[in-house]
């Protein structure tokens, strides 16, 4: 899948100051077109109503007081063949071996550990898109 840095990326995230850096970051590597969304269902809807070419999600609380976790979502895009193709990369605080296990058998290409910078951003889109 060739990258283009015109496409929607999708960022998702609980806390607005994740989305900028997110965005910051994103932006830095040569992305220019955001779609950004505050909860998982956020993110469900901008899926239904742009054409999103990659998403960067938090895994957001593994037990939501309301609504969908980042795993029920990236689940949600992989039954879907409206959404299935759509690369994921789910980020999450936490570097315990089962709840990384637990994330990536949720259907995203790459998890990523916080912090992370633009480099290992930029590695793990490589991972996906190929070197550029």
């Amino acid at each position: 899948m060739p990258l283009d840095f015109n496409m929607k990326v999708l960022i998702v995230d609980d806390y607005k100051t994740m989305i900028r850096i997110n965005r910051n970051l994103l932006g830095h590597i040569g992305f220019t077109n955001f779609v950004e969304a505050y909860s998982a269902e956020g993110a469900a809807k901008a899926l239904n109503t742009d054409d999103i070419g990659l998403m960067v999600t938090d895994h957001m609380s593994d037990e939501p007081v309301i609504g969908m976790t980042g795993c029920d979502l990236v689940s949600y895009m992989r039954g879907s063949t409206k959404y299935a193709h759509i690369p994921v990369i789910m980020v999450t605080q936490s570097n315990n071996v089962a709840h990384l296990d637990k994330l990536m058998a949720c259907g995203p290409e790459e998890v990523m550990i916080k912090p992370y910078n633009a480099a290992s951003l930029k590695r793990r889109i490589a991972n996906i898109f190929g070197k550029f």
